[in-house]
């Protein structure tokens, strides 16, 4: 009755403690997919939420990088224990960037 009151949604969760944290990332991905395809979805049936939900894309691209940076820098002391080439960083590229540049200025 409590979250009814709040219109809140209650959601309980039940995790395996032994399951790695590989497969934990890959669940919490899968969420995130899962809402992104929605608020893409809704975007498509008015321009204020479009706007919105542009914002919103942004926003979390930002922050889920600025977390794969944050942890990459704690990888770096580790990294001369690795054979050299089995590490690298490989830098993003959008499709703009991919095409040929005659095809990126016209």
């Amino acid at each position: 009755m409590y979250a009814q009151t709040l219109d809140l949604q209650v959601v309980i969760s039940f995790e395996n403690r032994n399951e790695c944290a590989v497969n934990k990332i890959r669940y919490h991905v899968s969420e995130i997919k899962k809402h992104l395809d929605l608020l893409a979805h809704l975007a498509g049936k008015d321009e204020k939420i479009l706007e919105g939900v542009v914002k919103t894309f942004t926003d979390v691209l930002q922050n889920i990088l600025g977390i794969f940076a944050e942890n990459a820098k704690k990888l770096d002391s580790h990294r001369k224990r690795l054979k050299p080439a089995s590490m690298q960083i490989i830098p993003f590229r959008s499709e703009a960037d991919k095409k040929e540049p005659a095809e990126a200025m016209a």
